[in-house]
């Protein structure tokens, strides 16, 4: 159906009202009672032109002086980005186009014609090279991209770690696999590359005779800015991309430039100078930094990928009341880069209301999931599946956040609470994926990133969360603690209080033999000076009688709760005991997932149907 959304900053709702309503408004299927089976990704879909739309056609051999007015005399697509104006739908022919750099200041619409597949792509072909010695090639090439470390990238801890060359930005692949990048000629195989950045050389070790060997060219795809461009002033809509793919940029695919947050500031004075970016059924690939960075509120991602990105795959900035949903992501941070705080997808700098639903994120062992950083503001984190990241779930630095009909399997952290304060961990499954909630002494007077800590709870007030209605289950490779609250020692003379204010009615189960340490750690207060490990429930109540009261642990549970752990099939095979639906999920959230009553009675993300 198609999408209705009535902007909600001006409106008098209750905090929980507007965050339901905000959920509501972008809706586009029906609601998911836990991850769903799909479609994950793009979807191939037969694209028209509505009527009454200005289509502008363009083909990879459309020229710069056609007009483009019809399929037969197709434009460039660098022509037909500097004549769109907001609402022309500019309507690409299958193939490959080599461009980019493409600056826009409209809120204009990129979609293939018909079920065609178009591609755009950052690089170029090299078709000369020189044999060297020691079975090498060399190739002259002008459109370098070096790079280097952040300035707060810590050499003295991280250069024995991460060689400086991995943050060079320029990526080359031999009949579409990406090589690796390499230091210098000695260390280059096979499939690997390095480049004589005073020469202006790119080295390979393979034979290119006979191979297609691109390079990067462009450092960008398409850049939306609000200045004045192609005899034009900004409008402040949002690009629209849909069934398009990318890949190859040295730095990202999509850059949409509306202010961010400078400092900790009031959300009306960021975010609005470009709003409503849409991505529907978009492909981004191997990009040397980000796939997109998408800044300006009720930005909405639908049904993408992105994955192979050197840095993050996605990464939302100062963006309010936004969506990403039933989008995959994969390989964030795919060189290892250490230092470097990557994830599959960051949501960033004042952030509101931000809505991740329903996504598939995997493969991410040098990367977290999903992290809300930097004094966002109501996080919504529902029925997302999320396998072998280090954290899945990160909210840092923040006010409040839901997080609810989640799975996080083989992940460090299945979800980290750190120095923020009113998460709310309701019926998620953890497959040998611990809940880490951690404080410490941050603020922002000498830190690192300066203001950043000023953006979200106070040192004292870095606490009241709440752990309800969750699963939990681990293997006999996994013997770790399966909740941590945690903090230094030396500040639990001035963080005296506790981190959560409700942690009930969650299930425990350790599959197979063997003792494990802990079962839930808690970090020094006053009342227990070295911190505790407590080993089964009881020992849990007999020190916190208000803790998991309606708890219930399984120890050496002999054989796995789920319908196929091998299958990653993670309902629940036989009923676990019930959990009062009242306690463990209250009306606002379970309003969020769509579920009934009854759902809730369910330990974990799956409800027993």
């Amino acid at each position: 159906m198609p999408l209705t959304y009535r902007p909600l900053r001006n409106m008098k709702y209750s905090h929980w009202s507007r965050l339901i309503l905000t959920c509501l408004a972008l809706v586009t299927a029906p609601l998911a009672a836990q991850p769903s089976s799909g479609p994950h990704g793009p979807v191939r879909q037969t694209y028209s032109v509505p009527a009454g739309v200005r289509a502008i056609y363009v083909s990879p051999e459309g020229t710069d002086a056609a007009e483009g007015r019809s399929l037969d005399t197709p434009t460039s697509l660098v022509a037909a980005i500097a004549k769109a104006r907001t609402g022309d739908h500019i309507v690409l022919r299958g193939g490959t186009y080599r461009t980019g750099s493409l600056m826009l200041n409209q809120g204009v619409v990129l979609q293939p014609h018909g079920d065609e597949s178009p591609v755009i792509t950052g690089t170029e072909v090299a078709s000369e090279w020189t044999k060297i010695n020691n079975g090498l090639w060399k190739a002259k090439w002008k459109k370098l991209f070096p790079g280097k470390p952040e300035s707060w990238w810590d050499h003295d801890w991280e250069r024995a770690r991460t060689p400086l060359h991995l943050f060079n930005n320029d990526l080359v692949f031999i009949d579409g696999v990406r090589l690796k990048t390499a230091g210098w000629a000695g260390e280059v195989k096979a499939d690997s590359f390095t480049i004589d950045y005073e020469r202006g050389e790119v080295v390979i070790g393979t034979d290119p005779t006979g191979r297609t060997v691109e390079i990067t060219a462009h450092l960008n795809g398409i850049v939306q800015t609000t200045k004045s461009i192609n005899g034009a002033n900004t409008d402040g809509r949002g690009l629209q991309v849909r069934g398009v793919s990318f890949y190859g940029y040295a730095r990202c695919a999509i850059d949409i430039l509306a202010k961010e947050a400078e400092g900790k500031m009031d959300p009306s004075q960021f975010g609005k100078d470009i709003t409503d970016v849409k991505l529907e059924n978009v492909s981004v690939t191997h990009c040397g930094v980000a796939g997109a960075y998408l800044r300006g509120d009720r930005v909405q991602v639908r049904n993408c990928l992105f994955t192979d990105t050197d840095s993050e795959n996605l990464y939302v900035i100062s963006s309010a009341d936004g969506l990403v949903e039933r989008s995959v992501f994969k390989r964030a941070n795919v060189e290892g880069l250490t230092g470097h705080y990557p994830s599959a997808m960051k949501i960033f700098n004042q952030t509101s209301r931000f809505i991740c639903r329903d996504n598939v994120i995997v493969e991410q062992k040098n990367a977290n999931g999903i992290w809300y950083d930097v004094g966002h503001n109501d996080a919504i984190v529902l029925n997302n599946y999320i396998e072998n990241a280090q954290t899945g779930f990160f909210l840092e630095i923040s006010n409040g956040g839901v997080c609810a009909g989640n799975v996080f399997v083989n992940c460090e952290s299945g979800v980290m609470l750190m120095n923020s304060k009113n998460g709310e961990i309701y019926h998620n499954t953890f497959v040998n994926s611990p809940l880490v909630v951690y404080r410490y002494g941050r603020v922002a007077e000498g830190d690192t990133f300066g203001w950043h800590a000023s953006s979200g709870p106070g040192f004292l007030h870095r606490k009241d969360h709440i752990v309800a209605g969750n699963l939990f289950v681990s293997d006999e490779s996994f013997r770790r603690p399966l909740v941590r609250f945690d903090q230094p020692a030396e500040l639990s003379d001035k963080l005296t209080t506790l981190q959560v204010q409700r942690f009930d009615h969650n299930t425990y189960v350790r599959v197979g033999r063997g003792a494990a340490t802990s079962l839930i750690n808690f970090m020094p207060v006053p009342s227990l000076e070295k911190g505790s490990q407590f080993a089964d429930l009881d020992a849990l109540r007999a020190v916190f009688p208000q803790f998991e009261k309606g708890g219930r642990f399984f120890p050496q549970h002999h054989v796995s709760p789920f319908s196929s752990w091998e299958r990653r099939l993670f309902s629940l095979a036989s009923p676990l005991p019930a959990v009062p639906a009242a306690d463990t999920l209250p009306a606002k959230v379970r309003d969020l997932l769509g579920w009934s009553e009854a759902d809730a009675t369910t330990p974990g993300a799956y409800p027993s149907r």
